[in-house]
């Protein structure tokens, strides 16, 4: 789990560079409420995010630890895993 912002930070520009940012990234702009009323998010490329909320809120297996930083191109919601194409 990453631990530093500095990090998580470094990482999501990395992933935004990189063709794995459409695996990741939703259209539009979506604050938690929104992320949190949905059962499921379609990224860019076109596979779903299964979204739960009992207990710990998650994207997939992972869990959001932040939410609604906003961007000058979006929102970002920072989880504590690498979201990996399922093939």
């Amino acid at each position: 789990m990453l631990k530093s912002p500095v990090i998580v930070a470094a990482v999501c520009v990395f992933a935004l560079t990189s063709d794995l940012a459409a695996q990741d990234a939703v259209a539009g702009t979506k604050l938690a409420a929104d992320v949190l009323g949905s059962n499921a998010l379609t990224t860019l490329n076109g596979p779903s995010l299964t979204v739960t909320n009992s207990g710990v809120p998650r994207v997939n297996d992972s869990a959001i630890i932040k939410t609604d930083i906003l961007a000058r191109n979006g929102v970002i919601h920072v989880i504590d895993a690498v979201l990996m194409p399922k093939n």
